[in-house]
């Protein structure tokens, strides 16, 4: 099977069956710009089952590490405005949510835990809304993975970036 009918039959999977996407919902997909393929097969296939809209939040590791390393700890206190309502009034809204896990394991290396812990801790309480919504299932969520290639490089090391990337398929 080629890779665009694997990330389309996935993505059904994900749309249909794990958040069960009802007719003009709105869908929150939360992904790694590493995903972003599979981002807009979900995306596709939302639409095709009638979502009302599909909204993608990208998330870049590389640049979350530059914060991470050089911004102040005040600084990383402070989550924007704009990213707390989106994620909270969407979560009000009703919408359903597929979130794409595949982070790097070691994307924040080096960094110190006590920034990482702060971010995470302040993103929590600013997206608090959000997360009662998901925790309490009072929004339809799940969470889905897809490889990339620094998982695929920690799992099959003795492969270049593109066969390790295909075994884990």
């Amino acid at each position: 099977m080629d890779m665009k009918n694997m990330l389309q039959k996935y993505a059904m999977l994900a749309v249909k069956k794990g958040v069960n996407l009802q007719k003009d919902q709105v869908l929150l997909v939360n992904s790694l710009v590493e995903c972003s393929d599979f981002a807009r097969a979900i995306a596709e296939v939302a639409y095709k089952e009638g979502a009302k809209e599909v909204i993608v939040h990208y998330a870049d590791q590389k640049l979350q590490r530059l914060k991470l390393e050089y911004a102040s700890v005040d600084t990383l206190k402070e989550v924007p405005n704009w990213i707390s309502e989106s994620y909270n009034s969407y979560a009000r809204e009703g919408c359903a949510v597929i979130s794409i896990s595949a982070f790097d394991p070691d994307a924040y290396k080096g960094i110190p835990m006590e920034k990482i812990s702060i971010f995470q801790k302040h993103r929590q309480l600013a997206l608090r809304e959000y997360y009662d919504y998901s925790m309490a299932n009072k929004i339809r969520w799940t969470v889905v993975s897809a490889p990339t290639e620094a998982w695929a490089l920690k799992v099959f090391n003795d492969s270049n970036s593109e066969e390790a990337i295909a075994k884990l398929w």
